[in-house]
């Protein structure tokens, strides 16, 4: 029995995974896609980002922020 209520514990956990990326993909967005959906719940990363491409992001974001004159943001 042990192993049973094991099993029944990991597919609820599962299913309240599920259940929690489903609402935020349908809050955010409206919609839901069922490939990002199992890319949240499995916790796989769509695309990886370098630390330049986060250093660029941001510095973007805080020049745009700051009324400042933006050449080129990427």
């Amino acid at each position: 029995m042990p192993k049973i209520s094991k099993s029944n514990k990991e597919l609820d956990d599962l299913r309240g995974q599920i259940f929690i990326q489903y609402t935020k993909q349908l809050n955010n967005n409206g919609y839901v896609e069922p490939k990002k959906l199992r890319n949240n719940v499995l916790a796989i990363e769509e695309k990886q980002y370098s630390l330049l491409t986060y250093f660029t992001e941001h510095n973007c974001k805080y020049k745009n922020r700051n009324n400042t004159v933006v050449v080129t943001c990427f």
